[in-house]
């Protein structure tokens, strides 16, 4: 049995799509696996593994930062709905007081 660790240091120099084109390969002859093979099918895996977590933490990252845009908005939105409502009692008294003393 060859050693894991020299497998996987040879997998990270041949390079993923090398790798994957090899156990494709394999695949089309048909034969039994070696311990070669069922290495680089754990090391893929482990790289499938590690990419999918990577692309998990920058969807989280994106739909954080999306909350935080919308929690802005609503602020600013609030905010203009007051002013609106304080500019509609500003008109209302400024009606009131020049009906008054018309």
């Amino acid at each position: 049995m060859e050693d894991p660790i020299e497998l996987r240091k040879g997998f990270e120099r041949a390079g993923r799509a090398a790798i994957r084109v090899q156990q494709e390969a394999n695949r089309a002859t048909g034969a039994p696996m070696q311990d070669r093979e069922i290495e680089a099918r754990k090391w893929l895996h482990e790289l499938e593994e590690a990419d999918a977590l990577a692309a998990a933490s920058k969807r989280d990252l994106r739909e954080e930062e999306t909350l935080s845009i919308a929690r802005r908005a609503l602020a600013n939105s609030e905010r203009a709905n007051k002013i609106a409502i304080s500019a509609i009692v500003f008109a209302v008294i400024c009606a009131i007081i020049s009906a008054v003393f018309t």
